[in-house]
């Protein structure tokens, strides 16, 4: 199966052809990130979370004299919003009551066969073939009611894991979303999408469990119009010889300015 549940330890291990994906409901029930990279066993791996003392940062209150414990340095799966997390938050949340705090912590999780739907959105699709399990963790603010459904599918054969949110409002009261992310790896963090799609070529190529690569497709011929009514097919037309199609040397062809077209 492509995805695994370790009750005694918390974690969830997602397994594609090469590769393997952990999650653990660590410390007051947060989700922590543990390992993304080649294929490896249903151990355990929260060894990768360093514990010292970390006094000069702040932690939830419900941890108390926990010193070895801070948000500052859990590496979250979903990182909170004004709750002592310093990286850019996964969620930008307005409650009714004007604050702006996303606290979520597991309250529940689901695995079934099949890919995740999101209705009313594009999403991915699997063929009869393909071997498809999805996972579904909630996190949820006890305080406001808000809950982000994290939505993960395993396609094994296909070595890809794809990953969704949904935010559901269980208070009363009307909130406003500013900001949704489906995604959040610290290496990421703060790029741009061009520079972000570089660094994650070179993870994977790190890793070995992936190349770049070019995919060209052909598709149906759509013309578009330009500056004039007209498809942009370089023929002209002729008093001798009719409609003519311009050599290769002669392109571009620059059109003449007009007023009013």
């Amino acid at each position: 199966m492509g995805i695994v549940y370790h009750e005694e330890c918390r974690t969830w291990t997602l397994h594609t052809k090469n590769t393997s994906y952990q999650m653990k409901m660590g410390n007051l029930d947060y989700l922590l990130h543990l390992y993304y990279g080649p294929t490896i066993c249903d151990g355990d791996m929260s060894y990768q979370i360093r514990q010292y003392d970390r006094g000069f940062s702040g932690n939830p209150y419900e941890s108390r004299n926990e010193r070895t414990f801070s948000l500052d340095a859990q590496p979250q799966e979903f990182s909170t919003q004004q709750q002592g997390d310093f990286r850019t938050s996964s969620i930008e949340v307005v409650n009714s009551d004007g604050s702006y705090s996303f606290h979520g912590k597991v309250t529940d999780h689901k695995v079934r066969k099949g890919k995740y739907e999101l209705h009313t959105l594009p999403a991915v699709f699997a063929e009869k073939e393909d071997t498809v399990d999805s996972l579904e963790i909630t996190l949820t603010d006890q305080v406001s009611s808000v809950q982000v459904v994290l939505l993960y599918s395993v396609f094994e054969e296909a070595d890809i894991i794809t990953r969704a949110v949904r935010v559901v409002n269980g208070g009363k009261a009307p909130i406003r979303l500013k900001k949704i992310m489906s995604v959040c790896l610290d290496f990421l963090n703060g790029l741009h999408v061009a520079e972000a799609k570089e660094k994650m070529i070179a993870f994977l190529e790190e890793k070995g469990i992936g190349t770049a690569k070019t995919n060209f497709k052909l598709r149906d011929w759509v013309f578009s119009r330009q500056r004039y009514w007209g498809e942009p097919i370089p023929i002209v037309s002729c008093e001798k010889c009719g409609y003519v199609p311009l050599d290769e040397s002669e392109l571009p062809l620059e059109l003449p300015e007009v007023e009013s077209y």
